[in-house]
């Protein structure tokens, strides 16, 4: 039972992986900024928790709570964490000599983030440019 569950996990992992890139895909084809629509996504969770709960969620009592900060520092971080997963979605641009295609990488050692650059790729998969937009 518990290899089905763990199974099962793991597939809706992939799926909802696959659902996010997907998302931010079509966020950069209809021009759509990552940032604000992940913020907006915040507000919507909570109206559409509140509509399912039957009542609205947050009230005064809730940014008393004692968890309320670690709330906001994993809020915090799943921002970025869903920033960088909107960075890691390719990117296409038509060019006169065919496509290129630009990703996002990090590049970590032993857990600590070294360089993080902007790469385009030529049709051919070659690299045509590397920016780097941060060092360590």
């Amino acid at each position: 039972m518990f290899i089905f569950a763990a199974v099962l996990a793991l597939l809706f992992c992939i799926l909802a992986s696959t659902v996010i890139s997907l998302l931010f895909k079509l966020f950069q084809r209809y021009g759509v900024r990552n940032l604000p629509a992940i913020v907006v996504n915040y507000f919507v969770c909570v109206i559409c928790g509140s509509l399912f709960q039957g009542e609205f969620l947050l009230d005064a009592s809730v940014f008393q709570a004692d968890w309320i900060q670690l709330a906001f520092i994993l809020g915090f971080f799943f921002i970025i964490g869903f920033n960088l997963n909107a960075a890691c979605v390719p990117r296409v641009i038509d060019a006169p000599k065919g496509a290129k295609r630009s990703f996002s990488l990090v590049t970590m050692k032993e857990g600590v983030v070294q360089a993080i650059s902007l790469v385009w790729l030529a049709p051919n998969f070659e690299i045509e440019s590397d920016e780097v937009i941060y060092q360590a």
